[in-house]
C-alpha cells in the first residue's frame, strides 16, 4: 500500500497547493482520486485479493496519469508528473513475484510514460528528464522486488521452486484461512509428500532431485480448484492451502460422509499431478502422498491446520493409503507427553518406577518356572501408568540405556530376595533396541549378576525381531557376547517382522515367543492354528523352547498346549503383580513342587500294582478292550475307519446304537411345569421338521470346541427325544426319554457323564451292545426365557473324559446361540402365518363376509398365541362403547369368552366400556386384580390370564381382540406378542371396510 499511498499524495499536492504547475488541473485531480480510492480498497480488501486489486488500480492510476500527461500545455507540469511515475515502478516491482514480469510491465510504463510526454515535442527538448523517468521507473521496480523477494524474503520464499516456504505459509496463512472461512467454505490444507524422492536422489543425483522438485511445484500451480497459497515446506513436503465445500451446518453431514468426501477432493488433486517427467533423459514416475485437514473443523490457525495435516498424512503412510484425513485422536505425540517423558528422568531419583512380574509357566507341569518384569510408573498425579504411556517416547532418547539398567537392577535384586527365601524362579527382561549399540552392555549385565551373587542363567533378555534390523552385525556381535557370558536370549513377538528366519538361522537363542496376535486368532482360524504349530515344531527342531504369550483364557491355554507350547504366559493364569503380590503365589507353587517330588520318589520305591485303564483308573477288562476296538477302527489320521463293505464305520454302529438305545437305559423322570414346557415346544414348531444348515453348524462348532467326536441338538417331546441335527453319528430320534437331553432337560441343569458304563442311567444301553462307539456324555438345556428346557445340546465320544472349564462355558454360550436362532426361525414362521393370513383376509369384500373375516381373524390369533379362547369384539357403531362379538374361536374343550350376537350382561359393559379406552395391548396375569374383568366371569370362564389388543379407529375404536389362557402365565413371549399386533393392526382394515360396507348396504336399504 505505500507505493501507491505516497503517489497519491503528491498528486493531491500538486491539485490543491497553490502556484504548483497542476494546481485546480481536472485530469491531474482524477488521477489523485483513483490513487486514492486505489489505497481506500487496498485497506479493506482481504489480503488474498491485494496483488490483482494492486495490479488493476496501477493499470488504471497510469492510464489516467498518461493522459494528464499528454494533455499537459505547460512543460513544467510535464515535467512535474514525470517524477510520479517511479512510484508506479516501486508497486510493479511489488506486484510481480517473477523478475521477468518485472521487467516487462516496468519497461511498458516507462513505453507509455515517455510516449505521452513526446506529444508535445519536449522529448527531444528535455531529453534528460525523459531518460531519468525511464531510469526512475526501472530502478524503482527492480530495487522494490529485490528487497522484498530477495533480501527480505529469504525465509518467506523458497529459492528452489519459489513457492513460499514454511516461514512464508506461517506468516500468511491465517489470514488466507480467515477469509476462506469467512465466505462460508471450508479451507483445506493438504501436505503433498512425493513418494520415493530418496530413490530419485539416489539414482539420479541431488541435482535431478532439484529439478523434480522444480518441475513437480510447476505441476502444483495450476491445479482446479486453485490454490489460494502453495508453500514448500522442505525437502519433498508441499502444502497447498485450498478453497474446499461449503460449510455443513450441524446434524447436516455426518463426520465420517464429510471425512470420505475430503479424501475424494484429494485424491482429485492428485490425480492432477501424478505423471510421468523426463529427468536427464531418464522417465521419472513421480507419485505423491497427502494429509489433509480443514477449517474450521480443525481449528481456524495454519499452525493447528499444519500439525493435523502431518498427523493425516503420516497415518496415510502407516495404512499404505495415497490419502490420509485428520480425524480425532489421530495426532501421535500430545503436550501432555512430552511433559511426562520431561519428568521421567527425575522419576528414576524419587523412586516412582516399579516393576510388575507375570508368571510363566511349565505347559506340561503347571509349575511356574519364570516370572517377566514389566516395567510401571506411579505417577505422583496419574497414578499407576503401563509401560506404552512413556517407555516408546524414552526409547527415542538416550533415557531408555537410564531405564535399562534401572530395571536390570532391580529385576535380579527381587530374583536374588525370591532365591533367599528358597523361591528358585527365573526372570526375563526386556531389552531396548538401543542397547544393542551400547558398548558396555556385556559388562553392566555381568556387574549385576555379581553383585547379587545369581548365576547367568537365571536371566533371559528378551530382544525384539525390529532390535536386529537396523545395524545387524553390531547387534549379532553383541548378543553373541552376551550368550557366551551364560545369559539366556529370547527373541519376542516371533512371527510379526520379514527377517525372523534369517535371524534365527545367524543367531542362536534359548527362546522364541509367539507373538500375541496369533494365540488371540488361533481359536478361530486355522490359518494361525497352523502358523502356530510350524512355530512350535521349527523352535523344538532348532532345540530352543517355545513360549506362547497373550494366554487370556483357557481355551487358549488348551490350544497351545496341545500344539507343544513348553511355557505359558499371560491373564489367564496371572496378571502382572508386584512382587509383594507374586511371592505368595510363588511359595506355594514351590511348596506343591517339593511335595509332588516327595511323593514321586516313593511312588518310585513302591511295588508295581496291577495295570489300570489309563483314564478312569480301574483294572483293565472288557470295558478296556471295548476302547481299544474302537479305537482301532480310526484310521492314521484319527478318522473313523471303513469296513469290509466301504462304509465308514460311524454308520455301522449308528443303526446299532440307535436300536439299543431304543431298548434299554432308564428314563428321565418328567420335569415339573411338564404342560407349559410342551407348549412351549410346540409354539416353536420344531418338531419332524427337515434338517437345516444352521443348526448344523452348531453342532459341528460344538463339536469342535470340546474336541468330541459327535455333537447333537435333540428336544424332548412327549415320550420321544427327536434330533434335529447331528454331527459326526447320524441319530434322528430314541422312541423314549432315556437320552442325556431327557435327563438334561429334567435336572434342567448341565449334564456330564464322564463313563457311561459307570452311570446307571446309562450303563444297560451302552453295554448291551460292543460296537455303541460312545462313553462320554454332556448335554447343555436349550431354556426359553421363561425358563422352560426344550431340549439339549449334547457332545459325545468315544473315550471316558471330562470337559475342562472353558469348555463348558462355550458350550453354554452355543446353546444360548441356539435358543435364539429358534425363536428368530419362530419369528419368521409366525410372520409367514401373519402374511398368509392377510392374504386370505383380502379375499372378504362382501358384507356378508364380516362374521366369516372376524372368526378367520379370531382362529389366526389363537394360533399364534397358542391360546385357549379368542374373541374379536366390534363396536356396534362408531364412537360407541358397547361392543358385540363378531368372531370366536375355542380350543376343543374350551368355554368362549361371549358367543356371537349374544348380548352383554350390567358387570360385562362395565367392563368393556373401560376397554373402549385402551389404545395399546394389555396383558393380564391375573384376573383377580384387574377391574377390566369381572370376577364372576374369571370364575365361571377359568380364566388364567388374558391379552386385550385394542383396533382403534379413526376418533374411537373400531373394536378389540381378546385373548384368553386358562393357565395362568407370568408373561406373553415378545415374538408372540408382536405377531399378534401386526396381525390385528392390518386386519382391521379389512374389518372395518367389510362393516363401513354392510352399514351402507343396510342404510341404502331402509332409504329404498
Amino acid at each position: 500500500m505505500a507505493p501507491p499511498l505516497l503517489g497519491s499524495v503528491f498528486l493531491l499536492l500538486l491539485v490543491f497547493v497553490p502556484g504548483s504547475p497542476g494546481h485546480l488541473d481536472l485530469s491531474v485531480a482524477v488521477g489523485a482520486g483513483l490513487g486514492v480510492a486505489t489505497v481506500a480498497a487496498m485497506s479493506v480488501v482481504a489480503t488474498a485479493h491485494l496483488r490483482p486489486l494492486a495490479l488493476v488500480a496501477s493499470s488504471v492510476t497510469v492510464a489516467a496519469v498518461t493522459a494528464a500527461l499528454a494533455a499537459a500545455e505547460s512543460a513544467e507540469l510535464a515535467l512535474t508528473l514525470l517524477f510520479w511515475f517511479p512510484w508506479v515502478g516501486s508497486q510493479v516491482g511489488l506486484v510481480w513475484s517473477r523478475i521477468a514480469a518485472v521487467g516487462v510491465h516496468a519497461a511498458v510504463v516507462v513505453a507509455v510514460a515517455l510516449g505521452a510526454f513526446s506529444l508535445h515535442g519536449w522529448f527531444t527538448e528535455f531529453p534528460l528528464a525523459a531518460a531519468g523517468c525511464g531510469m526512475g521507473v526501472l530502478a524503482a521496480a527492480f530495487l522494490t522486488h529485490m528487497s522484498l523477494y530477495w533480501a527480505g524474503d529469504r525465509s518467506l520464499v523458497d529459492r528452489l521452486t519459489a513457492l513460499a516456504s514454511r516461514a512464508g505459509l506461517m506468516r500468511t496463512g491465517d489470514p488466507l484461512v480467515a477469509g476462506i472461512v469467512a465466505t462460508g467454505r471450508q479451507a483445506v490444507l493438504m501436505v503433498v509428500d512425493v513418494d520415493h524422492f530418496k530413490e530419485i536422489n539416489t539414482a539420479l543425483g541431488y541435482e535431478a532431485g532439484d529439478e523434480v522438485l522444480r518441475r513437480f511445484a510447476d505441476c502444483l500451480c495450476p491445479v482446479r480448484p486453485a490454490p489460494r497459497l502453495i508453500a514448500r515446506l522442505g525437502g519433498d513436503t508441499f502444502a497447498l492451502l485450498i478453497p474446499g465445500a461449503a460449510v455443513a451446518g450441524d446434524g447436516e453431514s455426518p463426520p465420517r460422509t464429510a471425512d470420505l468426501a475430503l479424501a475424494d477432493f484429494g485424491r482429485a488433486i492428485l490425480r492432477q499431478v501424478d505423471g510421468r517427467l523426463r529427468i536427464n533423459g531418464v522417465d521419472v514416475e513421480v507419485e505423491a502422498t497427502a494429509g489433509l485437514a480443514g477449517a474450521p473443523s480443525c481449528g481456524n490457525r495454519i499452525i493447528d491446520l499444519l500439525r493435523c495435516a502431518d498427523a493425516a498424512l503420516a497415518d496415510a503412510r502407516r495404512c499404505g493409503e495415497r490419502v490420509g484425513v485428520w480425524t480425532t485422536g489421530m495426532a501421535a505425540v500430545k503436550p501432555w507427553e512430552l511433559e511426562l517423558h520431561a519428568q521421567l528422568r527425575s522419576a528414576i531419583e524419587r523412586d516412582e518406577l516399579e516393576l510388575h512380574y507375570q508368571p510363566m509357566r511349565d505347559a506340561t507341569t503347571g509349575r511356574t518356572v519364570g516370572v517377566e518384569a514389566l516395567m510401571r510408573w506411579r505417577h505422583p498425579t496419574r497414578g499407576l501408568l503401563p509401560p506404552g504411556s512413556f517407555l516408546p517416547m524414552a526409547e527415542r532418547s538416550s533415557l531408555i540405556v537410564e531405564l535399562t539398567w534401572w530395571e536390570l537392577d532391580e529385576a535380579l535384586r527381587q530374583c536374588a530376595r525370591w532365591r533367599a527365601e528358597g523361591i528358585p524362579v527365573a526372570v526375563s527382561a526386556n531389552l531396548s533396541p538401543r542397547l544393542l549399540v551400547v558398548d558396555e552392555l556385556p559388562q553392566v549385565v555381568a556387574e549385576r549378576l555379581a553383585a547379587y551373587a545369581l548365576p547367568p542363567d537365571i536371566l533371559t533378555l528378551e530382544i525384539t525381531e525390529n532390535a536386529l534390523v537396523s545395524q545387524p552385525a553390531r547387534a549379532a556381535a553383541m548378543l553373541s557376547e552376551l550368550r557366551v557370558s551364560g545369559v539366556k536370549l529370547s527373541m519376542d513377538d516371533f512371527g510379526t517382522g520379514y527377517n525372523s528366519m534369517e535371524i534365527l538361522k545367524a543367531l542362536t537363542f534359548d527362546e522364541i515367543k509367539i507373538d500375541r496376535s496369533f494365540v488371540a486368532d488361533a481359536q478361530g482360524s486355522l490359518p494361525d492354528v497352523a502358523i502356530v504349530r510350524s512355530v512350535v515344531d521349527l523352535g523344538h527342531r532348532l532345540g530352543v523352547r517355545v513360549v506362547g504369550e497373550g494366554i487370556e483364557d483357557e481355551p487358549s491355554e488348551r490350544i497351545l498346549t496341545e500344539l507343544g507350547c513348553d511355557l505359558l504366559q499371560g491373564f489367564a493364569f496371572s496378571p502382572p503383580l508386584p512382587a509383594q503380590d507374586l511371592t505368595p503365589l510363588l511359595t506355594d507353587t514351590t511348596r506343591r513342587d517339593t511335595h509332588h517330588r516327595a511323593v514321586s520318589a516313593a511312588s518310585v520305591a513302591a511295588p508295581p500294582g496291577p495295570p489300570g485303564h489309563p483314564i478312569t483308573g480301574q483294572p483293565a477288562g472288557k470295558d478296556t478292550e471295548h476302547a481299544r476296538q474302537a479305537a482301532a477302527t480310526k484310521d492314521d489320521n484319527g478318522r473313523p475307519a471303513d469296513d469290509d463293505n466301504g462304509r465308514p464305520a460311524d454308520a455301522v454302529v449308528t443303526q446299532q446304537g440307535k436300536d439299543r438305545w431304543t431298548r434299554g437305559g432308564l428314563i428321565a423322570p418328567v420335569p415339573a411345569g411338564e404342560n407349559d414346557r410342551l407348549a412351549a415346544l410346540r409354539s416353536h414348531r420344531l418338531l419332524d421338521t427337515p434338517a437345516e444348515p444352521e443348526f448344523d453348524l452348531i453342532t459341528a462348532l460344538a463339536a469342535e470346541l470340546t474336541d468330541c467326536s459327535y455333537a447333537h441338538i435333540a428336544f424332548v417331546d412327549t415320550d420321544r427325544e427327536w434330533f434335529k441335527s447331528w454331527h459326526g453319528l447320524k441319530i434322528t430320534g430314541f422312541t423314549g426319554r432315556v437320552g442325556v437331553a431327557s435327563h438334561a432337560v429334567w435336572s434342567g441343569e448341565y449334564l456330564e457323564v464322564v463313563d457311561a458304563t459307570r452311570d446307571m442311567r446309562f450303563a444297560h444301553a451302552v453295554r448291551a451292545d460292543p460296537n455303541v462307539p460312545l462313553r462320554f456324555f454332556a448335554g447343555m438345556p436349550l431354556r426359553t426365557p421363561e425358563g422352560h428346557a426344550l431340549g439339549a445340546l449334547c457332545v459325545s465320544d468315544r473315550m471316558p473324559r471330562q470337559l475342562a472349564p472353558g469348555q463348558r462355558r462355550s458350550l453354554h454360550h452355543l446353546a444360548a446361540q441356539t435358543m435364539l436362532l429358534c425363536d428368530a426361525r419362530r419369528e419368521r414362521l409366525m410372520n409367514t402365518d401373519v402374511a398368509d393370513a392377510l392374504e386370505r383376509l383380502d379375499q372378504f369384500w362382501h358384507p356378508d363376509d364380516l362374521p366369516s373375516a372376524a372368526r378367520l381373524t379370531a382362529d389366526v390369533v389363537r394360533s399364534l398365541a397358542g391360546a385357549d379362547a379368542v374373541a374379536v369384539m366390534l363396536a356396534k357403531m362408531p364412537y360407541a362403547t358397547v361392543f358385540d362379538a363378531a368372531g370366536t374361536s375355542v380350543s376343543p374343550g374350551t368355554e368362549p369368552l361371549t358367543r356371537v350376537g349374544a348380548r352383554a350382561g350390567p358387570d360385562d359393559e362395565a367392563a368393556l366400556s373401560a376397554l373402549s379406552q385402551l389404545r395399546a395391548p394389555i396383558f393380564i396375569a391375573d384376573p383377580s386384580d384387574t377391574p377390566l374383568i369381572p370376577s364372576d366371569r374369571a370364575r365361571q370362564l377359568e380364566i388364567g390370564s388374558a391379552l386385550v389388543v385394542p383396533m382403534p379407529d379413526e376418533g374411537g375404536l373400531l373394536g378389540f381382540v381378546a385373548v384368553r389362557w386358562t393357565r395362568p402365565l407370568a408373561r406373553v413371549d415378545p415374538v408372540v406378542l408382536r405377531a399378534v399386533t401386526l396381525f390385528t393392526a392390518s386386519a382391521r382394515f379389512t374389518l372395518h371396510h367389510l362393516r363401513s360396507t354392510a352399514r351402507r348396504t343396510s342404510e341404502h336399504g331402509r332409504d329404498g
